[in-house]
């Protein structure tokens, strides 16, 4: 299992902060939402391939609260860069 140091380097918009950046951008404040969870709440659904499981926990999350705009939100995360 991982902890939250070692996932926070594969993540493209949650940087430890503890309020969203992302107050004027619900798209990706949605996505900085998701990464967090991951770190701070779920950290146990990461397996051995980190990027590829961030990646399936994020779209589930995102599919979970905001289905309707899914693949959109997926688009902007697929072109953003990881901080790593």
């Amino acid at each position: 299992m991982y902890i939250k140091e070692e996932i926070l380097p594969y993540c493209k918009f949650y940087h430890n902060e503890v309020i969203c950046p992302y107050y004027n951008d619900n798209l990706r404040g949605l996505l900085w939402m998701a990464e967090r969870f991951v770190c701070e709440d779920a950290p146990h659904l990461i397996t051995n391939d980190i990027k590829k499981s961030m990646y399936d926990v994020i779209e589930s999350y995102v599919g979970k609260w905001n289905p309707y705009e899914q693949e959109e939100i997926m688009s902007i995360y697929n072109s953003t860069s990881s901080s790593s």
